[in-house]
């Protein structure tokens, strides 16, 4: 789950996870917060790329073992005969926010 600047934290987590790919990053684009009905939040972006069909197969798989609360919204996949097999991928996500963690501490009860 999300936790702290959700863009940061995407970027980062994203990053890590792109170094063990094969797949190109060509972006990352910010969406926004949400609420769904159970009250819990979550953050959208899209992520553009380029790959193989076997490789944004992969990717997809990998990406959804690592955040297994997200949820992937759209996929879609663009290519042509003199792509030599390398094709576009834009995949809209969101991803789970961690929520806020109260800071206010419970006054202690006084006793009389």
């Amino acid at each position: 789950m999300i936790s702290g600047d959700p863009f940061a934290w995407v970027v980062r987590e994203l990053s890590l996870l792109a170094e063990q790919e094969p797949v190109h990053m060509a972006g990352l684009h910010p969406g926004g917060k949400s609420e769904t009905k159970s009250g819990s939040s979550s953050y959208s972006m899209r992520i553009d790329f380029s790959g193989t069909y076997d490789q944004i197969g992969a990717y997809v798989r990998d990406l959804e073992n690592k955040f297994p609360t997200s949820e992937i919204q759209s996929l879609s996949i663009v290519g042509s005969p003199g792509d030599k097999g390398s094709h576009d991928a834009s995949l809209e996500i969101a991803l789970r926010v961690q929520p806020a963690r109260a800071t206010e501490k419970p006054e202690a009860k006084k006793t009389s």
